[in-house]
């Protein structure tokens, strides 16, 4: 290499140093600021070769190793590596030049214990609530917080505890807390404040508000059923961000009380266990944190499909007689019909049943069973069979004396009678269809210690005084014994009101016409002008 050229160098490289270090008087523009824990020293560049800071606590002196910090630098600031919230210190600085060594004068400092920032509630729920905040922290040191809440408008703070190994704390090192236990639909303000262990002290506190949700659970859209079988189908209603879960109730055949309820998680349910031909209603209610009581849907309504006709060659009862019921028939359409013939029994008492099954074909063996609805609930059960299960062969009429159980309910009461050819026994709910027929009659069933009427007429008793009508009705109600009756309302099965009527005088009688309604059940509510009120079961065929 060029010899003048390395020489030009050389005499480059020390006009710099020589230019960089020739300060010739200490710093003297020095000041601090305190962002959160961290605290940043500046000061003036003298063009010194390096700096030293050094930071004291004013009672000690600079001499003192144990208590003054030093740290060489070649910048004129510094951010200081350890948490000094809420102290009082002194500094300088020590510019270092060719020329010697010049100290600044030294300049008292105070920091804060910092508050918090970024204050926020999240995941807020009916009853509990997560709190955060942020803060301009130092790598590895470890800070304490101190966080209460209270209702707005209380004067009293709910401190938080904490459990660290089993030591109890006001204060956290964790920068969120959870809230549990709230009050659903209330405001709440929280405060969280740092703890300076250097110096003892807290910041100063940092307030922000939140409210818990409201509860609401509204009523559900009921959706059409789906999948729809014989014996089943599937049903559907919307789903409400705020339920836990959903109340169900189905109705089948227009009875007044529901078939079935249940419970579920999801918005839909499978309901099995139907019979071929039923109507079906169903309604839904969500079920919401903190609220009681149920909102139901609108109901939402289908049928299951008809059973197929039964073939040529079919079994099928033939011949009923009970009391003032007698009946002479063929296979029925589908296996099934509800005759709506009815008569009057007495509990206690012994009745003369008739039954005879016939044939399209070859006679062979046919089971028969006959169920009563004992507890008038509607709903035929295993244990309300009234005889059976017997063996039929061949076109005889079959006599039977059974016992109406004194236990029975009085009223209307389904009385079902199954032919059924294959073996084994005969569930009350059993589908028909090929080789199953079922009839359906009413037995209007009053306690042994009421007197027989004839089968067309039934009484409510209201203080000893009878009120008479006809039942069943082909829908020409002729109502006598009307003396002392304030108010007449008839109501169908599903609860709607088809008929209502005051009486401000006496009236002996009355003529009422419902003959537009549907065939099917009824119920007659009478009240007295002395506020006595009675229902009774009507059945309506035209």
């Amino acid at each position: 290499m060029n010899l003048k050229f390395i020489t030009f160098i050389a005499v480059l490289f020390v006009s710099l140093q020589i230019g960089k270090s020739t300060c010739t008087s200490a710093p003297s523009t020095l000041s601090e600021s305190q962002n959160g824990a961290q605290v940043t020293f500046t000061w003036n560049d003298v063009g010194a070769s390096s700096y030293i800071i050094e930071i004291r606590d004013p009672q000690y002196p600079w001499t003192d190793p144990d208590v003054t910090f030093r740290e060489t630098l070649t910048t004129n600031t510094y951010d200081f590596p350890f948490s000094i919230q809420g102290f009082s210190f002194e500094w300088r600085i020590r510019a270092i030049c060719a020329a010697g060594e010049f100290t600044s004068i030294s300049r008292p400092f105070t920091t804060v214990c910092a508050t918090a920032s970024t204050v926020q509630a999240q995941d807020i729920s009916y009853d509990s609530a997560r709190l955060t905040w942020s803060f301009n922290e130092i790598p590895g040191e470890t800070y304490l917080w101190s966080v209460g809440y209270r209702v707005l408008g209380s004067s009293t703070w709910i401190p938080l505890q904490f459990s660290n190994g089993g030591y109890i704390s006001n204060t956290t090192t964790n920068d969120f807390v959870i809230l549990s236990g709230l009050v659903p639909g209330t405001i709440y303000e929280w405060c969280v404040n740092q703890y300076c262990n250097m110096s003892g002290s807290y910041s100063d506190p940092v307030i922000s508000q939140f409210s818990t949700l409201i509860p609401s659970c509204p009523a559900p859209v009921s959706y059409p059923a789906s999948n729809i079988t014989q014996n089943s189908a599937v049903l559907n209603w919307q789903a409400l961000p705020q339920a836990t879960g959903y109340f169900v109730q189905w109705f089948i055949n227009n009875s007044p009380l529901p078939s079935g309820t249940t419970t579920v998680a999801g918005n839909s349910y499978l309901l099995t266990g139907l019979q071929p031909g039923n109507a079906v209603l169903y309604r839904v209610s969500a079920i919401c944190p903190y609220v009681n009581g149920y909102n139901f849907s609108t109901f939402a309504s289908f049928e299951t499909p008809a059973a197929p006709p039964p073939p040529v060659s079919s079994f099928f009862i033939d011949y009923f007689k009970v009391g003032s019921i007698e009946r002479v028939s063929g296979a029925e359409s589908g296996g099934y019909i509800n005759t709506g013939l009815s008569t009057n029994v007495v509990t206690g008492q012994v009745y003369q049943f008739k039954v005879s099954m016939g044939s399209t074909a070859a006679y062979t063996k046919q089971n028969y069973a006959i169920y009563l609805d004992m507890n008038g609930n509607n709903i035929l059960d295993l244990n309300e069979r009234l005889f059976g299960v017997g063996a039929a062969f061949n076109a005889n009429i079959i006599n039977l004396n059974l016992t109406i159980p004194t236990t029975a309910t009085p009223g209307l009461a389904r009385l079902r009678v199954i032919m059924k050819t294959a073996n084994g026994g005969i569930q009350p709910n059993i589908a028909p269809g090929t080789g199953v027929e079922i009839e359906d009659y009413w037995l209007n069933i009053q306690a042994s210690g009421i007197s027989n009427r004839p089968s067309n007429i039934s009484t409510n008793m209201l203080q000893n005084e009878e009120i008479l009508f006809e039942n069943p009705s082909n829908g020409w109600l002729k109502i006598r014994n009307m003396d002392q009756v304030s108010q007449l309302r008839i109501i169908n099965q599903v609860g709607q009101l088809v008929f209502e009527k005051s009486y401000a005088i006496r009236e002996e009688n009355d003529i009422i016409d419902i003959s537009s309604q549907k065939n099917g059940i009824y119920f007659i509510e009478v009240t007295k002008a002395n506020g006595l009120r009675k229902i009774e079961k009507l059945l309506l065929r035209h």
